[in-house]
């Protein structure tokens, strides 16, 4: 049954904004201003993203007013280009006294401003979910936090922050990547993700045995509700994988299940399951295809 949206209310909204030290206010109109979207780039994350990650918003560049424009400098990022660098046309604008990142702009969308949601003062609204970008040049040392109706894009979405708001202002709220409800044993059943290649290996084997049982001394498992933002967080664009689908009530007391860090909404101890022994070819009631889109992300197989 769709979920009443609880964005429908809140565009436009008047932003607030200002840097640091306080000789940069600003103020503008948003039409984009859920702070849904996180960037992963090397440039955002150099420029403001000490999490990792940076946030913008989307605003109308003809509602913008600026109290300190005078103390405001622009820097446009050197991309890598052959053998050299060219000079990209995005301008990031600073607070020339503190360094606070402020607000972006690209001359071929004359009419957008795109303000970083960490200068903002404006109470703004929280995400029903996120939207992961730049994925592939996320920083090895940067968690990637994921709600189980997150979206990921490896590179840049297919879809821009305009069109996230148009469709999370309809009448619904659709969740896209939760699993089916899980019926009869299927309730209780833990899941795998494996390369093809190491599930043909097992079959000759026998038995099913992963890196991390020697590593870790366990092999890694996911309950349903957990098994699409683990195949996000890992294996993102990777291809040829299967799905194992295992009952629990055979493999005994080799079975536990442990904290991991915390989940992605509630931060309290997350726990998966972890199998200390390699896993019996009984166990594993199905196998399914798990394959990747051409955006590298997974969706429940059907």
């Amino acid at each position: 049954m769709p979920l009443p949206s609880p964005l429908a209310s809140i565009q436009p909204m008047r932003l607030q904004g200002s840097c640091h030290c306080g000789a940069v206010r600003f103020a503008l109109e948003s039409d984009e201003a859920v702070p849904f979207q996180h960037c992963y780039c090397s440039i955002c994350r150099k420029l403001g993203g000490g999490g990792g990650y940076l946030i913008n918003l989307g605003g109308r560049a003809e509602t913008l007013v600026v109290e300190g424009q005078e103390q405001v400098k622009v820097y446009r990022a050197r991309i890598p280009d052959g053998a050299g660098h060219r000079i990209s046309a995005h301008e990031r604008h600073f607070c020339s006294q503190c360094g606070a990142h402020l607000w972006a702009f690209h001359p071929d969308w004359p009419e957008l401003i795109h303000p970083v949601a960490g200068a903002i003062d404006s109470e703004l609204p929280a995400p029903p979910q996120h939207r992961h970008m730049m994925v592939g040049s996320k920083a090895s040392w940067v968690p990637l936090w994921a709600g189980p109706d997150d979206g990921f894009a490896t590179g840049y979405p297919d879809s821009s922050l305009a069109d996230w708001h148009s469709a999370h202002d309809a009448a619904s709220l659709a969740p896209t990547v939760h699993p089916p409800p899980a019926t009869g044993n299927e309730a209780i059943h833990i899941y795998h993700i494996a390369q093809g290649a190491d599930w043909h290996a097992a079959q000759a084997l026998g038995e099913y045995r992963t890196a991390s049982l020697e590593s870790d001394g366990f092999i890694h498992c996911s309950t349903r509700p957990q098994v699409l933002p683990t195949a996000h967080r890992y294996f993102l664009g990777q291809r040829n994988l299967r799905l194992m689908q295992i009952d629990p009530q055979v493999l005994g007391t080799a079975l536990r299940y442990e904290p991991v860090g915390t989940d992605a909404l509630h931060r309290v101890p997350d726990y998966f399951p972890h199998l200390y022994d390699a896993l019996p070819l009984e166990a594993i009631v199905a196998v399914h295809p798990f394959e990747c889109t051409a955006q590298g992300t997974f969706s429940w197989p059907v």
